[in-house]
């Protein structure tokens, strides 16, 4: 850890300027009201409903209780702010986050590039939805998330979130608008809950005007990513491992990793172009088509 952090230290002082530096300017420039955030770090440590506030959207915050006893928060733009911005019954958008992610997949890039905000000036009315265990879902209406000498709150997978949370969520967005059916946006994982939801509750398959899978995973048979092959033979003995230290929840918010994060990713270090490819690409830098 302390080797760790004398690195990030180096890469602060010594790391060059960004190429993208133009860019950020212009992010740090803008007004908010407008179209650009005006702080890329104050926008990241503020929570999903703040940040909306932030940008004079309208914002709800919505919970839902799964059949299963957990509690999941969902996040409103009813309407626009430029356009559209009347209350009114409007066709919903539901929005589904990736793993290891929030609602904020779909915000954190300000008005002018994030997709929430995009359908909510085309007219739509944007739901965000947060699965179990992240930082917006971490309640259970009986067990404790933080207990490390009972796990029973994190013993759950994308299954569960395709057949109980994302009916869950639907039901009460279709409820609450007296509609009989939505949009469906999902990226990665998001996708990946959707395609589950279709197996094992066809049934839903009646309340969806569309599903927009954005890189969704389904079988990865053919995948090529090097460390997942190394580890999937052992994913028993690790689970094992892990129950057995008490640790349910992985890569969870915390304080430590978000300092790195700033360290890593600001304009003065050299990394900050990884910081861009990596949540994008992964391992596949080759399929980066970049223009100077």
């Amino acid at each position: 850890m302390r080797l760790l952090l004398i690195l990030c230290c180096i890469t602060v002082t010594w790391g060059g300027p960004s190429p993208h530096a133009d860019l950020v300017q212009k992010y740090v420039e803008a007004e908010y009201g407008g179209r650009f955030s005006n702080n890329i770090i104050a926008d990241a440590l503020t929570d999903v409903p703040g940040l909306i506030s932030r940008y004079n959207y309208p914002v709800e915050v919505h919970t839902v209780t799964t059949p299963d006893g957990y509690v999941l928060q969902m996040h409103r733009i009813p309407h626009g702010r430029d356009r559209n911005n009347q209350p009114g019954n409007k066709t919903a958008v539901f929005l589904q986050h990736g793993m290891l992610s929030s609602s904020a997949d779909y915000v954190i890039v300000g008005p002018e590039n994030s997709l929430a905000y995009r359908l909510a000036e085309e007219g739509y009315d944007v739901w965000m939805g947060n699965a179990r265990g992240n930082y917006y879902s971490r309640k259970h209406t009986h067990l404790d998330p933080d207990d490390r000498s009972n796990l029973d709150f994190w013993r759950f997978s994308w299954e569960e979130i395709g057949s109980i949370d994302m009916p869950t969520c639907i039901d009460y967005i279709l409820d609450l608008k007296g509609h009989k059916k939505l949009h469906f946006v999902g990226f990665s994982q998001g996708g990946t809950v959707f395609l589950v939801m279709g197996a094992l509750r066809p049934e839903y398959s009646e309340k969806i005007i569309s599903f927009q899978g954005l890189a969704p995973a389904s079988y990865f048979v053919n995948n090529e990513y090097g460390f997942i092959q190394a580890i999937a033979p052992y994913e028993k003995v690790l689970m094992v491992l892990a129950a057995d230290a008490g640790i349910g929840e992985f890569l969870g918010r915390s304080n430590i990793f978000t300092a790195l994060g700033i360290a890593a990713c600001s304009d003065q270090s050299f990394l900050q172009p990884l910081c861009l490819a990596v949540p994008i690409l992964g391992n596949s830098f080759q399929r980066l088509n970049a223009v100077s």
